[in-house]
């Protein structure tokens, strides 16, 4: 993969949830790894089509997500009911979009489409690249991680 690409999204993650949330953000090292399974308790899942295929993941586990979607809608989420995963899909989303965005300007021109929320760790994942670079976030509120599995066409 080429480092253009995660830096688009790590550039974008830094932006969005700096803004967002109001709070610091480390990028860790990334790593190539497995993704043909879910890898943790909530993964939001987006399909990429146009120069770049695959499909982009957001890996959390709930007690994260349930904060994330809190900062996100301004009153507290105890529970992933709707509410709680529209929010999440949301930020997925934005974030998506921004790297979208950063690629394009590199020749990258991709569509994307609306998220799926994945509840579940170890269900199966239908991807068209099982080995990804994930990138893993710590922000205050804890830990995720960014899954990118595309192939340039």
């Amino acid at each position: 993969m080429k480092p253009n690409i995660s830096e688009a999204f790590s550039v974008s993650v830094k932006e969005v949830l700096t803004n967002l949330c109001q709070c610091e953000l480390q990028v860790g090292k990334s790593k190539m790894r497995n993704i043909s399974q879910t890898l943790d308790e909530i993964t939001i899942l987006i399909e990429v089509t146009g120069k770049l295929r695959g499909q982009i993941l957001y890996i959390m586990d709930q007690k994260f997500a349930l904060e994330l979607a809190s900062m996100m809608i301004g009153i507290p989420i105890s529970e992933m009911d709707e509410l709680g995963m529209s929010a999440i899909s949301e930020i997925g989303n934005i974030i998506t979009g921004s790297s979208m965005t950063k690629l394009s300007e590199l020749g990258f021109y991709c569509e994307t489409t609306i998220p799926s929320v994945i509840l579940g760790k170890d269900e199966p994942l239908h991807v068209i690249e099982s080995i990804g670079l994930t990138i893993p976030i710590n922000i205050d509120i804890g830990n995720f991680m960014i899954g990118i599995c595309v192939r340039e066409y």
